[in-house]
């Protein structure tokens, strides 16, 4: 616990919780920081008071809350892309309004609102690093974390494909070039989805499927982010049926 005021660099200064003396962490002439102890039998609360031995205890009580320990059982998405923010739920036990916080690793949640005891929605920083814990505390410090991490993930974009159209019968292998391209994506020609060959991150190939003649839009979808990454298009034309010759008149 931190406690602000004034001209506390006085040797021996101390924390009252109640009635128990604690030694302060550290000292200056205007912060005081001390641990609490253990939560009293008597209730959930205690009156803070500054006291120097012999000479002095504040006469401002400081309403000091104890509340039971959280515990994050899980959350929901496991990651979210990482140019922008993303609403997680995290659920657990004994989550409380008071100054209560998120963290993704070290990284403080743009925002955290509380659902109910057992659930705090948090909204992620764009800062967010590649994997990290997420941490609840409702008093704002002493976080409790889970035991799985968040993963950022960069955005996919697409920049070209070739070749550009096919047979109406699919079965056309297509190139597409993009950035941050990953194994766990699938392409879609309209809302017909199909599993590509990743070749790298910038490169996966595509089998076109059936499909009636037309412009169709080609998008790839990550399944780690949800992202659906768009831009592209493809053009289905009839296939060339080879007819026989007529017979001959003669």
């Amino acid at each position: 616990m931190t406690v602000f005021g004034d001209h506390f660099g006085h040797p021996g200064i101390s924390c009252l919780f109640g009635s128990i003396e604690v030694d302060p962490r550290s000292t200056s002439d205007r912060k005081l920081v001390c641990m609490s102890p253990l939560a009293p039998k008597s209730g959930k609360s205690v009156f803070v008071r500054v006291q120097i031995p012999r000479t002095f205890i504040s006469a401002n009580d400081i309403a000091f809350m104890y509340y039971p320990n959280e515990r994050v059982l899980g959350f929901s998405p496991s990651s979210g892309l990482s140019d922008s923010s993303t609403l997680v739920t995290v659920v657990g036990e004994h989550f409380v309004q008071h100054s209560l916080a998120c963290v993704f690793s070290e990284e403080r949640a743009a925002s955290a609102v509380l659902l109910s005891s057992t659930a705090v929605l948090c909204q992620t920083p764009t800062s967010v690093p590649v994997a990290g814990h997420v941490g609840v505390a409702s008093n704002g410090q002493d976080f409790a974390y889970s035991a799985g991490s968040f993963k950022s993930i960069a955005a996919l974009s697409l920049s070209s494909s070739y070749p550009q159209g096919g047979s109406t019968a699919g079965g056309d292998v297509v190139t597409i070039i993009g950035y941050n391209l990953r194994p766990q994506v699938a392409c879609l020609f309209d809302m017909d989805e199909v599993t590509p060959t990743f070749v790298s991150s910038t490169m996966t190939l595509c089998r076109s499927p059936r499909h009636e003649a037309g412009v169709a839009e080609l998008a790839v979808r990550s399944f780690e982010s949800g992202q659906l990454a768009k831009g592209l298009t493809y053009r289905f034309s009839p296939a060339w049926t080879v007819l026989p010759p007529p017979p001959s008149p003669y």
